[in-house]
């Protein structure tokens, strides 16, 4: 068992062998089920190869794996592939989790309706299986087995991504702070990684590998020895961040237990919840909450009721995988200071001082990642929240009033007295007869979705949320339902919940949406995904860093707040009338 670094740049490209020599064989389908971990991985392989209509998966969840569905849902993707793709030949690609859980291949191909007999072969890989079969040896031999067949595999829709998994999102947030961060994985699960764009600086993330044979005599024990041993020599009294990844929590490590040991032992240790099964929002959500928790709770003293606080608007959501991060809500920013108010940016401070937030006069949410601990410190230090990016503006006035009247604490009527209310424009006369289709952050698409209603007059605007692992559609309902009194002042036109959002999880579901619709703003992962229509969708790239960093590396630029927010999609609607 030993510890790694993995040292990542925006630009690396993570080769992975077997996968390549799988996706030249161009009749052959490579199929995969597993964690959202070894999933993402192996999609940004297809992507690298251009093969994604040679690549098949479904994500199984730890559940899944617990309740023995796992193996039904396997055989049905592979039926899919049968009957659709008509590929040479199938390679079923195994992760960890299979392994771990005793998969039965021999049931999961005899399950098969396969008439045509097409070879299905099974690749066992994996730091599971590495002490006792040569893999490169194995896939050489099912390659030849699988006799060329010439045949095209049958164009289909292409694969919509997985998410990317709770840890790497938070190892990636955690990139701006001086933390050590250290992650409890069976050791292939780094070919998921890639670093956010914009990081100059090595990516800094330490990790464990062990084999099979020390996971079956109990690790957890081990894994606390060489957790211990390598702070002590590696992290130079930093705070550890403690993350976890899918093997080690199908085996039962306590993680919780283990970051306590540590800080026990002197060696400041904070577990930051974490499976590989959970999406990087999910974790990223965590990630805040755990260290308002931690930070807020210690600094209780200075929050308000004591007479004392930090500064006047604290942010909350602005990591360096939102669409939000911090370069895209400068000029709200720069409004901040210019009407004279103090603005905590955790992410420009140690990470300790993110108690602060707990002594401002409220704070702004800008990605829903940063709703649940918002909506703690509001529960515990009644902290008011405001959940808007303002498009154009109107809603920039509406914005600039709700921050005068939580700074001054004063209703509307006295701020109109001391001139301090900003006056709003009516809703616009425009009435534009098209449809919009949103996809991205609740909170960003609710501000775009008013400025389309109010100021353009598109008589319908959908919001949507791609979320196809269930744990991740359940805590958006539940965060976005905390913010909806919590957004923008009532606006002229009837008032959007922020959680008014459709959820797609499938390929299908998002065509349907896109037919639906005559305009799509959205991260164009979903075009390359979408299915080919005669007539051409107008898109406008709105990048969702957090699904498609490591996948898309370069987007055009975009401009989310205010007046030159309502600029930049003008140009975008003017062009598309």
């Amino acid at each position: 068992m030993i510890t790694e670094e993995i040292t990542l740049f925006y630009d690396d490209q993570n080769c992975v062998v077997l996968p390549g020599k799988i996706f030249a064989a161009e009749d052959i389908v490579l199929a995969a089920a597993g964690s959202l971990t070894c999933i993402r991985a192996l999609y940004k392989n297809a992507v690298r190869a251009n093969a994604l209509e040679r690549f098949a998966y479904c994500v199984v969840s730890d559940t899944e794996y617990a309740a023995g569905t796992a193996e039904k849902k396997i055989v049905q993707m592979l039926n899919k592939v049968l009957r659709e793709r008509k590929p040479g030949g199938i390679i079923l690609y195994t992760s960890c989790t299979e392994i771990i859980t005793k998969m039965d291949y021999d049931r999961i191909k005899e399950a098969l309706s396969n008439p045509g007999k097409i070879p299905v072969e099974v690749l066992y890989r994996g730091p599971m299986v590495k002490r006792f079969r040569n893999v490169r040896k194995d896939l050489n031999d099912i390659l030849l087995r699988i006799a060329y067949s010439g045949r095209t595999v049958r164009a289909v829709r292409k694969v919509l991504p997985p998410v990317t998994p709770d840890f790497e999102g938070i190892a990636s947030a955690l990139q701006v702070w001086d933390t050590y961060n250290f992650l409890l994985s069976a050791g292939g699960c780094d070919g998921c990684f890639s670093a956010p764009a914009g990081l100059k600086k090595p990516y800094q993330l330490t990790k464990t590998r062990f084999n099979n044979l020390e996971a079956a005599v109990g690790c957890e024990d081990r894994l606390s020895v060489l957790l211990e041993k390598d702070l002590q020599e590696r992290a130079d009294g930093r705070l550890c961040c403690l993350l976890s990844s899918a093997v080690p929590h199908l085996l039962g490590v306590d993680s919780v237990h283990l970051a306590s040991q540590m800080s026990e032992k002197g060696l400041p240790t904070v577990y930051l919840e974490s499976d590989g099964f959970h999406s990087g929002n999910e974790g990223i959500s965590r990630m805040y909450l755990t260290f308002v928790r931690k930070f807020a709770g210690e600094t209780e003293a200075d929050a308000p009721g004591s007479g004392k606080q930090h500064c006047g608007v604290g942010i909350l959501g602005s990591h360096l995988l939102a669409s939000a991060a911090e370069g895209k809500i400068s000029h709200g920013i720069e409004h901040l200071h210019r009407d004279g108010y103090d603005v905590f940016l955790p992410e420009e401070h140690p990470l300790g001082e993110i108690g602060k937030l707990a002594g401002t006069r409220f704070n702004w949410v800008v990605s829903a990642e940063g709703l649940e601990a918002a909506y703690w410190i509001k529960e515990k230090f009644q902290i008011p929240v405001l959940a808007a990016l303002p498009v154009g503006k109107r809603s920039m006035l509406q914005w600039r009033n709700r921050v005068a009247g939580m700074m001054k604490k004063r209703n509307p009527e006295e701020l109109k007295k001391e001139g301090v209310w900003l006056e709003v424009p009516e809703v616009s006369a425009d009435n534009d007869s098209r449809s919009a289709l949103l996809i991205g952050d609740p909170v960003l698409t609710h501000g775009i979705a008013l400025y389309l209603k109010e100021m353009r007059g598109f008589h319908r605007v959908t919001r949507a949320v791609y979320a196809p692992v269930q744990t991740m559609e359940n805590w958006y309902r539940r965060v976005l339902k905390m913010a909806d009194g919590d957004t923008l002042a009532e606006s002229g036109i009837q008032e959007e919940k922020l959680s008014d959002v459709v959820y797609f999880r499938s390929g299908s579901h998002a065509d349907k949406l896109f037919r639906e619709h005559d305009l799509i703003i959205g991260d164009r992962i979903f075009k390359t995904s979408a299915e080919e229509e005669e007539v051409e969708r107008k898109w406008l790239d709105l990048p969702d860093p957090l699904l498609s960093h490591g996948i898309i590396t370069e987007h055009k630029d975009y401009t989310i707040f205010g007046k030159k927010g309502a600029a930049w999609l003008d140009t975008f609607l003017d062009c598309s009338s």
